[in-house]
């Protein structure tokens, strides 16, 4: 009887002790201070987006692109608009049809 008494009370202090942590974590530092979630009109929002390991791109011209960075950033920026050709060695950049 005595080691039921002794578990259940160490249940209970477990229990309380984790569910003053998790309140504790999920509350506000300081309720005063609140957190802007609205969006930034559209002529205010920046996509920042890193080249992995390289400092520039070799052009952002479709017509004289020569490294496979510049013609991702170019494919990017410019999908919809133009359309490069699938036949190699020509690879001309056309119109979107």
């Amino acid at each position: 009887m005595r080691q039921d008494k002794n578990d259940t009370k160490r249940f209970v202090l477990t229990f309380l002790a984790l569910t003053s942590m998790l309140v504790v974590a999920c509350s506000p530092a300081n309720p005063a201070q609140t957190v802007s979630t609205r969006k930034a009109p559209p002529d205010k929002q920046i996509l920042i987006l890193p080249l992995s390991g390289e400092s520039d791109i070799c052009s952002f011209d479709p017509a004289i692109a020569c490294d496979p960075l510049s013609l991702v950033s170019i494919g990017n920026v410019f999908t919809g608009v133009l359309q490069p050709e699938r036949r190699w060695p020509d690879l001309d950049v056309r119109p979107e049809t």
